[in-house]
């Protein structure tokens, strides 16, 4: 064994030469325990070896015995990585026919399957492998594909090499651009420099092998920082042109906007034309339109118009876009909405509930019934009451001569809190407030018809009355004295006695009744959003809403067997 070894250190290509055939034989006919023993020697040859060609045929030798002898490697993992770190830091390796470069694939093969699977081997040679990534010799690749792996499924094992990363594809090599992505969460400043953001852009306008690459990483530098692309909106123009990069350079663009819609705004006609020149990313586009009409009423009339056309189209790939821009657009100022109204209610029956809900959305905020007009509203009817009401008896005279006025604003309330069609107490003792629920259709089937309705009790009836304060300007629920049957103080006219009976229930829940306080519920009548959710979530705890739902047809609630 001496002598094989003596003649592998020759410097005599004959000799070591015969010292291969050598280790042919011995693999061909000695057993793995007499390989095992010579191992070490061999990795020692490699690094010592003057002749490259050496180096390669030794280490295909090695690769060659591992796939005879699977098990012998195992126990070499320091040994391989310590070879392999020699060999990167001793030859360039920077011709396709390397030597050293095709040894070290070699090696590299016999650790492939565990340095893919085995995370703790993957830790000792990461640093080796990063060596190689600076090769010319396709050895990179190989190096590559194993970090890929690992970046791919655990990036933060390389927080330690992402600058180093970073500094490969700046000298060069655009083929490591697709592993970038992978690590650009773990040192997002590390991509962000002026020189990378520029070498990346320059990548994406004028080398088509990359530019995909390229862009999906301005992209996402773009989602974190889009003013660091703001000074390269009209480079992206020739990307913009693309369909290959059309898509991502709007929504870099679309991330722009978001902070500086101004650098965008020039090349709102580019961007409209992409529509026609490719209809794919049509949805991409009614988001930047939006945001650069926000800039002023100017921007949003010239920008509600572009809308416009595309709403005309049709396309239901985006009509929701489409109609979620118009209303952002229309709250600068709800008359700009006014040319495209009738377009928008053209929608408001589509067959898409998503659609209908958008449309709808846009109708009742330039028709006032929409959530922030309603809050406004509440705030200005209780202003209005809390001025025209100095005692009970103001009261009534304020609610006869404003229920017509009022129903149709109360209807509103409706929608979103169901009122009850009848209210009263359990007596003076539990001080709780029944709340009466009927169906509004009423058909054979009918759940709750008015001789056996919904009901849930409730303790917080302070709420409560001023929805049953509401109810008697809505004229369809009222409270109920012992011996009236549910619904009969409905009429027309009966808006004062109803108020009355509101008072004397008010009187018997309380234990001490106080005018004044009951006189500061009924001038500040209507709910504020927050006490409508506080009261919906009452009646969702009672399970109301298991056994109701709301029919936008006729206005009102009815049962999920009349629904049916």
């Amino acid at each position: 064994m001496d002598d094989l070894l003596e003649r592998l250190n020759s410097s005599v290509k004959e000799e070591w030469r015969r010292a291969l055939q050598e280790i042919d034989g011995l693999m061909s006919q000695g057993s793995p325990n007499e390989f095992y023993h010579i191992m070490p020697s061999l990795f020692e040859a490699i690094r010592t070896a003057a002749d490259e060609e050496l180096i390669m045929q030794l280490s295909c030798k090695l690769r060659s015995a591992q796939e005879k002898f699977p098990l012998l490697s195992q126990d070499y993992d320091d040994i391989i990585l310590q070879t392999l770190r020699y060999l990167a830091e001793n030859f360039s390796m920077d011709t396709p026919d390397s030597f050293a470069g095709n040894g070290a694939i070699c090696l590299l093969s016999i650790l492939m399957e565990r340095l893919q699977q085995d995370q703790e081997l993957l830790k000792k040679g990461i640093d080796v492998l990063f060596l190689y990534l600076r090769k010319s010799h396709q050895v990179n690749s190989i190096a590559l594909g194993v970090l890929n792996t690992w970046i791919y499924r655990s990036p933060h094992l390389f927080s330690g090499h992402i600058v180093e990363l970073v500094d490969l594809v700046k000298s060069g090599k655009k083929e490591f651009l697709t592993t970038l992505m992978s690590l650009y969460p773990q040192n997002s400043t590390a991509f962000e420099s002026a020189d990378m953001i520029e070498f990346l852009v320059d990548i994406a306008v004028s080398d088509v092998t990359y530019q995909t690459a390229a862009l999906n990483l301005l992209l996402e530098i773009s989602k974190k920082e889009p003013a660091l692309l703001a000074s390269y909106a009209s480079t992206f123009r020739v990307t913009l042109q693309s369909p290959m990069t059309a898509a991502q350079t709007l929504m870099i663009y679309g991330n722009i906007a978001r902070e500086q819609p101004n650098a965008i705004k020039p090349f709102v006609s580019d961007i409209y034309r992409v529509v026609q020149i490719n209809p794919q990313v049509k949805a991409l586009i009614p988001n930047i339109l939006g945001l650069i009409g926000r800039i002023s009423e100017e921007d949003a009339a010239e920008m509600l118009a572009l809308l416009g056309k595309m709403l005309e189209d049709k396309d239901q790939t985006t009509v929701v876009q489409v109609l979620v821009e118009m209303k952002n657009l229309g709250e600068l100022n709800r008359e700009l909405l006014t040319p495209y109204i009738n377009l928008v209610r053209m929608f408001v029956n589509d067959p898409q509930e998503y659609i209908r809900t958008q449309a709808q959305a846009i109708i009742d905020y330039y028709e006032g019934r929409d959530l922030r007009s309603l809050i406004a509203k509440f705030e200005q009817l209780n202003e209005e009451v809390k001025a025209a009401v100095q005692n009970f008896d103001d009261l009534k005279k304020y609610v006869d001569d404003h229920v017509a006025e009022l129903k149709e604003f109360i209807s509103e309330i409706n929608k979103k809190l169901p009122i009850p069609n009848g209210f009263s107490s359990q007596g003076r003792i539990r001080k709780t407030l029944t709340l009466y629920f009927t169906c509004s259709r009423q058909t054979e089937r009918c759940l709750f018809p008015p001789e056996r309705p919904f009901t849930t009790q409730t303790k917080e009836f302070s709420r409560w009355l001023k929805v049953a304060i509401s109810a008697v300007k809505f004229g369809a629920a009222v409270v109920l004295e012992a011996t009236t049957p549910l619904g009969v103080l409905s009429a027309p006219g009966m808006a004062s006695k109803s108020l009355d009976l509101v008072k004397q229930l008010y009187t018997t829940l309380k234990d001490s009744p106080n005018d004044a306080e009951f006189l500061s519920i009924v001038r500040e009548p209507f709910l504020t959003s927050e006490e409508q959710d506080f009261l919906i979530k009452q009646l969702r705890d009672a399970k109301y809403f298991q056994f109701f739902q709301y029919d936008p047809q006729t206005a009102s609630w009815v049962c999920s067997m009349c629904a049916g």
